[in-house]
């Protein structure tokens, strides 16, 4: 006799369940299995390699510094160069006491005094580590070496620093620190190179465009770029009121960079800046900070003189932020009550 339709399928159902069954057994079971066996025993050894790895950069450590404790001179410039690029990450890495810090600088000092006897060797060895793009994120490395070459090579410094204001992407420690290097060797360069710097980096589209290839958008705006103004307003540069003024008209949004522009300006008492900042006083959106509208009016006050007077007055009178109306006050009884 025959099974029928319904008994058939029930059947089937029957196994199927059942099979379900002892596939989740099996994986209920393999789960407490890894649960008591299999992951007590992996953490166990994560922890053997964590501390195996601590003891191996240790003895890393103690043979590094074993080998670069010593005064470099005599040594080859790979030597003395790897010597710099250890005591500088150390010292980015760790941070030093005062007495460690004495101990580094007393070593970068003996390579400054190394890569001199070492004559071009030397300056190359440290430029070419400068500009290796695997120490592109090694940035107190690269201090360091700009600072040795600033000592031994003043004429290869100029043609790094310039580089390196001009090449997008570059850390805003080093751009700084090549600005004040370049000013100091080579003024007027410093100051034509600071103004291309300066306007092409305010403007809103892509900088410093190579043929064929644009520079991304990102590169563009670095950290720091508001450091570099106080810097151009020292170099003997013919039009730095002129630059700071389009700047300033195209930092937009960049409310630490405007402060800067202001600051600048007050300082070379550049007249023609006067309507140009008290416009901007007036202006809705991020010209609305109090810090940069208090630093307006100090600009326009101590640019104009008794001319100002009267631009006060009006101020005074709608000003609703109390900490700008108390540098308005302050402005006009020192300009404007004598």
């Amino acid at each position: 006799m025959q099974e029928t339709p319904i008994k058939s399928r029930s059947t089937a159902n029957g196994n199927l369940l059942l099979s379900f069954g002892l596939v989740i057994a099996l994986v209920l079971g393999m789960g407490f299995w890894l649960q008591k066996s299999l992951i007590p025993k992996m953490k166990e050894n994560a922890e053997l390699l964590r501390e195996l790895n601590r003891r191996c950069e240790r003895i890393e450590s103690w043979v590094a510094l074993q080998r670069y404790s010593g005064n470099p001179e005599g040594k080859p410039e790979e030597e003395v160069i790897q010597g710099i690029e250890y005591w500088s990450h150390r010292l980015q890495q760790r941070g030093a006491s005062m007495i460690e810090r004495e101990l580094v600088q007393e070593y970068l000092d003996h390579a400054t005094a190394a890569l001199r006897g070492l004559g071009k060797r030397g300056i190359q060895a440290a430029i070419r580590a400068f500009w290796d793009p695997r120490n592109g994120s090694k940035t107190e490395f690269r201090r360091s070496l700009l600072l040795a070459l600033d000592k031994i090579a003043p004429k290869e410094v100029v043609d790094l620093s310039r580089k390196t204001l001009e090449t997008p992407g570059t850390p805003s420690l080093l751009r700084v620190l090549s600005a004040g290097i370049l000013k100091r060797h080579n003024a007027e360069l410093a100051g034509q190179t600071l103004a291309q710097v300066l306007l092409s980096e305010s403007l809103g589209g892509p900088r410093h465009p190579l043929p064929g290839k644009e520079v991304p958008d990102e590169s563009r705006k670095f950290p720091g770029y508001f450091d570099l103004i106080p810097i151009f307003q020292q170099t003997p540069y013919p039009q730095k009121g002129e630059v700071l003024l389009r700047v300033l008209a195209q930092s937009h949004k960049d409310v630490p960079t405007m402060n800067q522009c202001v600051k600048a300006l007050e300082s070379l008492g550049y007249r023609e800046a006067l309507p140009a900042l008290k416009k901007l006083y007036d202006a809705a959106g991020s010209a609305r900070n109090p810090l940069l509208r208090m630093n307006i009016a100090r600009a326009v006050a101590r640019i104009g003189k008794k001319q100002s007077c009267k631009w006060l007055q009006e101020h005074i009178r709608f000003e609703g932020d109390q900490m700008v109306l108390n540098r308005l006050k302050q402005l006009y009884t020192r300009y404007c009550s004598r």
